[in-house]
Parts: structure tokens; C-alpha cells; sequence
């Protein structure tokens, strides 16, 4: 399956949802997220994008911010036994966050986000009590012990600072400072002393610059108090830390509460990347249905749009019943037509917007791609076997809620049997009802294809005088490779295209080719006649 999604671009889809998302750990789960197949959970996941994308619509302003994973949090500090201040800060980003966004959760979507918040609320008043969460710091008054402690250490840094400010002024009048300054070397209290004039100063050397020029002594009139304020220091760390236990352990008591506030948030995170992204191609909600065909109205692969340049877009009515068959020119949009319905689909029932005027989309519980060459060279594996290898995994596995969609299939061995092959398991699959869209070169699929009365034909529009294609979809009507159009356009001489034409001059190929060029006329002619395009 993992393959099938990377061949639509659903981590292309992944990587253009995150660049709407705030929180890393909503980044990684987004970066794993995998298309929902249950028709409840893909009602559901659309009723959240929905609900934002109603909020966004009516101009409500939902402020997210950077939050860190609770669970990383919960992880460190359990190790430690305890949280940093700096970790309830982080906490506190977390109800300063939710309390702006509660309000809107009544009877949503989101309704478990409020339920959550409200059980551990306690938490968030015992912080706004201890915690100064924007300096990452706990308050003064955390508790009684430590307002006093830390007005004992004010008081014993106003002495020193005083003490030290007239020491500091005297050695520099005397010029035996290189700074008219103090600083900290170790905790201590230091004067930037001239080499020369060390043994002027009584007090301990703390270090000596790299230079040799200055030494760092601490005064000996300031020993006892900076001792005093280093023990103090000590008595204030401990006092602080015993106030960290006591609130870890009540923010542990709640760490399920916490690990769900997490997971719920991160899908809500996940939900306004979802709208997020849908308003920047002007995207819409498709109808969801147990069953029945896919009808998507004017609708184009989301990362046509999504590119830098994407003023040459076409938009294109998809419409499978049962099976689906498309051919046309090479370049002419089959492959992307492909890749459109399938991404369509995995978004839509994932609870994305789409980039369409409006679709119906029945839930699939299994998509499975065959595209593009999956040889493997270190398995000895050529491409044929392995495309071989695809369709016997979907014949054993699909059923009446599979969507089928093959590129070329057949291709990589004798054309004859290659389509043989492939036209016996297109036949049984849609036996078993379920839903099939290939794109073809093949004469022998296309006319088979007449047959069978479950295999709709369409094929990419060629605009005949500019030789170009439209890249329009047409449906009942099938179409030709024109890979001399190609070959011409790419500047194959006309020596080599009309030797290759005479090959063909008196085959039956070559007589149907005309004919389905003056039926492409005719078609060309109604359009004009009744301005259907």
C-alpha cells in the first residue's frame, strides 16, 4: 500500500500539509498520517476540517502557537523526578494556548479538547502560584522558606556590591585596575588586577588571562560575605527544588490526561493544516458515500497548483461508474489524469479539501497503483515480471471496494500478449465490481474495450491544427498515440517519419488511424456548431 501512495504523491501532499503546522510533534505524526479507509473515520475526519474551515471562513482568527511534545517533557523530567522551570514554562504555552482556543470547542468536533483542559486546569492555577513562566523562573513567593531566603541573599548582595563598588573605585585611581569594572569568575566576585600590582591587593587569585596581563582576585574584605551568599545560594536551590517535587508530582498524577491533551491537539494541529491548505487552492469538501460511481466536477491534481508556476492549469470532469479506459497522445495528461482521480480520492477520504468544483466519492477500503517502471535491478527483476507481480497482489486482494488504477499496463514484453494478459484481468475485476482506471496505448485494449460493457472509454483532447494537446478528457470516444506528432515536435527528420509511416501505409492500423482523425473532425465541428466548449 505504502508504494501505491507514494506513486499518487501522497507524501508530496504530506510535505505541503506541514508547512502549515506549528508544533514538531505534530510535524512527525503528519509526516507518517496514511489515508483513512473506514467510511465512519473518514466522516469524521472531514467533519473536523469542516468545522476549521467554517471558523476561517467567517474571519475567527485561531491562534496556534509552538508548543513541545508533552510526551518529551513528561520523559525528562521522570528521569530527573522532577520538572526545570523551564519545562513548566513550557506547560503554561500550553493552557495560555488552549485558553484562547476553548471557547470555540463547544459542541465540536473538539469538544474532547475542552473536557481535557477542564481536568487538569488545577494544575495550571497551582503554576500561575509558583511559576514566572516568562522567565522560566519560580516566583519569590513560591513559598514562605523561600521568600526569606531570597531576601537574605538581596540583602547580602546589596553589602557586598557596596563594599566591592568602593574597593573597585580606590585600586583604580591608584591605576592597579586594567577595567573600572568587577565581574564573576567561578560564582565569585573578582577585580581585574594588573600583574604588576598583585601582590598589592590582599585576597585569592581566581585565574590569570591568557594574555598574563591581568589577574582575578577576590578581595579579602568580601570573603566572608560571598561565602555567606554562596551558602545562601545553596539553601535557595534546595528550597526551589523541593517546590519543583511537589508540583511534579502533581502534574505526574495527571500525565494520562496530559499524553491524551497531546494526541487530541495534535489532530486538531492537523485538522487547520487541512483547511489551511485548502484555501490556498480554493479547495472543496466531497460528498462521501458508502458507494456508488466517482464523480468529481472540474478537477485538477493539487500539486499542479501548488507549484510556483501554476498559471497553465486545465481542470477536468472525471466521472467512473464502473471501469474506465483512457488513451490518447503521449503527453497528453493520461498518466496525470490517473494520478488525479487516485490522490482525489486518498485526500477526500482523509478529510482534506480538493481542488474541485464539487465531487461525490465512494469510501474505498484498499486503492492499488501499477505505475511507472518498478524493475529491480539488484532482484534481477525486469519490469514486466514486476508489474506482473502487481496484478497478481490485486487479483487476489480487490474487491467491490477497491479502486484499481494501471499505466499502461501490458507494457515490457510482446505487445499481443501483454494486452491479452491484461484484458483477461480487467475483465475480472470488474466481475467483481470493483473500480478500474487504465490508461493505454494499446489498439487491442481500445478496440476490446468496445466489448465490454462495464469499460468506459475516454481519451486525452489533441488539438489537430496547432498539434498540440489540450490536455481536456473526452469521454466515448477513443483516441491514437500520435507518436509521429511527438516525434515531428521533437525534431525527428522527415526522412524518419515518413519511412515510418510507409510501414504502416498497408496495415488496417493505418485505415483506423484516418478514421478516427475525421471522426476527431467531426467531433472538432459539433463543438463549434453548439458551443460546447
Amino acid at each position: 500500500m505504502l508504494k501505491s501512495l507514494n506513486k499518487l504523491d501522497w507524501l508530496r501532499i504530506l510535505n505541503h500539509l506541514s508547512n502549515f503546522l506549528y508544533s514538531d510533534f505534530s510535524k512527525e505524526r503528519c509526516q507518517n498520517l496514511v489515508p483513512l479507509f473506514s467510511y465512519e473515520e473518514a466522516v469524521k475526519a472531514q467533519e473536523k476540517t469542516k468545522f476549521i474551515w467554517n471558523l476561517l471562513e467567517k474571519g475567527e482568527k485561531l491562534e496556534l502557537n509552538f508548543l513541545k511534545s508533552l510526551k518529551n517533557l513528561f520523559e525528562k523530567a521522570s528521569k530527573r523526578g522532577f520538572f526545570l522551570p523551564v519545562e513548566l514554562s513550557e506547560i503554561k504555552k500550553w493552557f495560555l494556548t488552549l485558553e484562547k482556543l476553548i471557547p470555540y470547542f463547544e459542541n465540536s468536533p473538539f469538544s474532547h479538547l475542552k473536557t481535557l483542559y477542564e481536568e487538569i486546569k488545577e494544575i495550571d492555577l497551582y503554576l500561575n502560584k509558583i511559576l514566572d513562566w516568562e522567565k522560566g523562573e519560580i516566583k519569590d513567593r513560591a513559598s514562605y522558606d523561600l521568600f526569606i531566603i531570597r531576601k537574605k541573599l538581596k540583602e547580602a548582595k546589596e553589602i557586598l556590591f557596596t563594599k566591592l563598588e568602593k574597593i573597585r573605585e580606590n585600586l583604580f585611581k591608584k591605576g592597579y585596575l586594567q577595567e573600572n569594572l568587577f565581574t564573576q569568575k567561578e560564582g565569585r566576585y573578582v577585580l581585574p588586577v594588573k600583574v604588576e600590582y598583585k601582590n598589592k591587593i590582599k585576597g585569592i587569585l581566581h585565574e590569570v588571562s591568557q594574555s598574563g596581563a591581568t589577574v582575578f582576585i577576590e578581595p579579602a574584605s568580601i570573603i566572608s560575605l560571598s561565602n555567606e551568599i554562596e551558602n545562601l545560594r545553596h539553601i535557595e536551590q534546595r528550597e526551589v527544588v523541593k517546590i519543583l517535587r511537589e508540583v511534579s508530582q502533581e502534574i505526574f498524577s495527571y500525565s494520562y490526561s496530559f499524553f491524551n491533551l497531546e494526541e487530541s491537539y495534535t489532530d486538531f494541529e492537523i485538522a487547520f493544516a487541512k483547511a489551511s491548505l485548502g484555501k490556498t487552492y480554493k479547495g472543496s469538501f466531497p460528498l462521501l458515500k458508502k458507494e456508488g460511481l466517482i464523480k468529481i466536477r472540474s478537477g485538477i491534481h493539487p500539486l499542479l497548483l501548488l507549484k510556483e508556476n501554476s498559471s497553465k492549469t486545465v481542470y477536468n470532469d472525471f466521472i467512473i461508474e464502473k471501469g474506465l479506459l483512457i488513451s490518447g497522445p503521449n503527453l497528453g495528461g493520461k498518466t496525470v489524469s490517473l494520478k488525479t482521480i487516485g490522490i482525489l480520492t486518498l485526500m477526500g477520504q482523509s478529510g482534506f479539501l480538493i481542488p474541485a468544483e464539487e465531487a461525490e466519492l465512494p469510501l474505498f477500503s484498499k486503492i492499488f497503483v501499477d505505475l511507472g517502471d518498478d524493475q529491480d535491478i539488484i532482484e534481477g527483476e525486469s519490469s514486466f515480471s514486476s508489474h506482473l507481480k502487481n496484478l497478481k497482489e490485486i487479483l487476489d486482494k480487490a474487491d467491490e471496494k477497491t479502486l484499481v488504477l494501471l499505466d499502461e499496463p501490458g507494457k515490457g514484453t510482446n505487445p499481443e500478449e501483454g494486452a491479452a494478459l491484461v484484458a483477461a484481468i480487467i475483465n475480472e475485476i470488474l466481475k467483481r465490481e470493483t473500480k478500474v482506471v487504465i490508461t493505454t496505448h494499446s489498439q487491442f485494449l481500445k478496440t476490446l474495450s468496445l466489448k465490454m460493457k462495464d469499460l468506459k472509454l475516454a481519451t486525452m483532447e489533441y488539438d489537430l491544427e496547432t498539434k498540440e494537446p489540450t490536455y481536456k478528457i473526452i469521454y466515448n470516444i477513443w483516441g491514437e498515440s500520435l507518436a509521429f506528432d511527438l516525434a515531428k515536435k521533437i525534431g525527428f527528420s522527415e526522412e524518419i517519419l515518413s519511412e515510418a509511416i510507409s510501414y504502416l501505409k498497408n496495415r488496417e492500423y493505418w485505415e483506423w488511424y484516418k478514421i478516427v482523425e475525421k471522426e476527431r473532425k467531426k467531433l472538432k465541428e459539433l463543438e463549434e456548431e453548439f458551443n460546447l466548449k
